[in-house]
């Protein structure tokens, strides 16, 4: 009985176990095609400018208005901003801000704050529409635009079209719906042969916008700006330019500092001369002056803290310089 259950129960595993073939599973037979690339070799001069990249100004195709110049650099690789409201933005550079950012309008022209709390910063000066391209110098690489340490912005406005003369002219407006944010610009140009004419004015009015838990955020203000550009051409390689303008800010609201500006108003006057090709181992002469002047009114009267302690501040920043700049090659590799 033993012998025949013991037969029986191999019989029973031989009839359950069975084996399995594997069949092989089909591969991609998409091939990768290899391209190869022609070298490329990127030089540089370290006799000029070192480090440097120009970042053109299309503002026209931003989505949202650019409230004022540092609003250009939200794009820009390495740079962010220090925002107090719509008004007071400053351009931060792989942590390089304030001072440590030497930032100036075409080549040297400077206007310093007067707000010990940077409620006019030098971007505030200026309306973004005037700008055509930045010029970054990474770091402390040259000391042709003064002493820098984080780096070097130099904001470059538009020149006059010499490729058609006579009257040119553009407007434009924008309009946003979030605070209410109204922009216009206006620009109107004469030029001929021998010299030209250039004029600027802008308006701006921005109003509280909410955020996105629907809170309302104080950062009104009102911007008007205006410049006037002459420049002579005194012969082929001579120029004489004069640039003025004049921003006025009013009832500034400033969400991240303890006051609000009343009004803040800045004047700015540049001259500059060219001489060029004057021999062969003078390529260029170039001469700016500059004065500028910031006048300032900050107070609380919109801040709850006025019903207890009223607080005003009235400062002014007076900057003059100049540069004066020779291109001189006394032979071909120095």
């Amino acid at each position: 009985m033993k012998t025949f259950c013991s037969v029986l129960l191999c019989m029973l595993v031989t009839a359950v176990s069975y084996s399995q073939i594997q069949n092989d599973s089909e591969k991609d037979t998409i091939s990768i095609k290899t391209t190869t690339l022609n070298e490329v070799i990127i030089t540089g001069n370290l006799t000029t400018d070192p480090v440097l990249s120009v970042v053109t100004n299309d503002y026209q195709e931003q989505i949202v208005q650019p409230k004022n110049v540092a609003d250009l650099f939200n794009g820009i690789n390495g740079f962010s901003v220090i925002k107090r409201g719509n008004y007071a933005i400053d351009p931060a550079f792989r942590a390089s801000q304030y001072e440590q950012l030497n930032i100036q309008y075409d080549g040297g022209t400077k206007a310093m704050h007067a707000c010990p709390n940077r409620m006019d910063p030098i971007t505030t000066h200026i309306i973004p529409e005037d700008i055509s391209k930045i010029e970054i110098i990474k770091g402390p690489y040259t000391v042709r635009y003064g002493a820098t340490f984080g780096g070097l912005i130099n904001l470059v406005t538009q020149k006059p079209d010499y490729g058609d003369y006579g009257i040119h002219g553009k407007v434009s407006a924008g309009y946003e719906t979030n605070g209410n944010a109204l922009v216009n610009l206006a620009q109107l140009e004469y030029i001929q042969e021998n010299y030209d004419i250039v004029a600027h004015a802008g308006y701006r009015d921005f109003g509280n916008y909410e955020n996105g838990d629907d809170v309302e955020i104080p950062s009104s203000f009102r911007s008007t700006d205006y410049s006037v550009k002459l420049g002579y051409n005194l012969n082929e390689n001579q120029r004489l330019q004069a640039n003025w303008r004049q921003s006025f800010g009013r009832d500034v609201l400033h969400a991240a500092l303890p006051m609000d500006t009343d009004y803040d108003n800045s004047s700015i006057l540049s001259l500059d001369y060219t001489l060029s090709n004057l021999s062969t181992t003078i390529n260029a002469l170039t001469a700016k002056a500059y004065y500028s002047y910031v006048d300032h009114l900050m107070t609380n009267n919109r801040r709850p803290s006025f019903t207890t302690t009223g607080a005003s501040s009235a400062v002014d920043a007076t900057t003059i310089g100049g540069k004066l700049e020779l291109n001189y090659k006394p032979f071909k590799k120095f």
